[in-house]
């Protein structure tokens, strides 16, 4: 068993991780702002493509916004392997050494997924999405995009696509800890396909298409889900 402290030490234990993050991104996000803009530029570039002048701003503060949201989750990004690192630290003094070896993996194992879920949404939900609502909309009237809620969009897309990425490991887990088994989940097909379609319409435009491109994926997580909770 890990080390045991005392309630005080635990908790003066927490508030120094946690202000060692705050200081780290804080500083990540400072060091970040003077290239936030080349940043804004090439998100342009990849979510627009060819489309990338339909960008504008309202009002001035509005690329200051920008650079500093795009710095933040710059920030976030670098500072997340020191985050896990952190958080690893602080629950690993309570736990034995074969349940810190599976804690390392599950830290390892759900920043992958995560960022395989973002560069999904990076290279392929929103570059498809976007042009075809734009090509859409050309014939009819002169599209603009306020370059704030392009920020957003991307923000919200890439979290959500992320998350969607770690169902692999939530199953494993369910399974580890005996609350769901590969048998639940292979009879539970059918709601399945039926939830990813509705999530996928949520977070995709209503083209079926776009659906599609975020459902299929979603699918394949979920049998590779049954697969790993066979493997727990």
């Amino acid at each position: 068993m890990g080390v045991k402290i005392s309630l005080m030490e635990h908790i003066e234990e927490l508030r120094s991780m946690v202000l060692r993050i705050v200081c780290c991104l804080f500083l990540l996000t400072l060091l970040a702002y003077p290239l936030s803009q080349e940043m804004v530029v090439w998100l342009e570039d990849e979510l627009l493509g060819d489309y990338a002048g339909i960008v504008i701003v309202t009002n001035p503060f509005q690329a200051v916004m920008a650079r500093i949201h795009v710095s933040m989750l710059f920030a976030m990004i670098v500072c997340f392997p020191y985050i896990s690192g952190e958080a690893f630290r602080f629950i690993s003094k309570g736990l034995t050494s074969k349940e810190n070896r599976l804690l390392a993996g599950v830290i390892l194992s759900s920043t992958i997924l995560f960022c395989m879920g973002v560069l999904l949404s990076i290279k392929v939900l929103l570059p498809f999405t976007l042009s075809f609502l734009v090509a859409y909309t050309q014939p009819m009237a002169r599209p603009f995009m306020v370059l704030t809620d392009l920020i957003d969009l991307f923000v919200m897309s890439s979290v959500l696509t992320g998350l969607i990425f770690e169902w692999p490991l939530i199953a494993y887990l369910l399974a580890r800890l005996g609350l769901v088994d590969a048998g639940v989940l292979a009879r539970g097909r059918r709601h399945a396909v039926i939830s990813c379609l509705m999530i996928s319409a949520v977070i995709t435009d209503p083209t079926f298409i776009t659906q599609l491109i975020l459902a299929v994926p979603m699918l394949l997580l979920y049998e590779i889900g049954i697969i790993a909770a066979r493997l727990a």
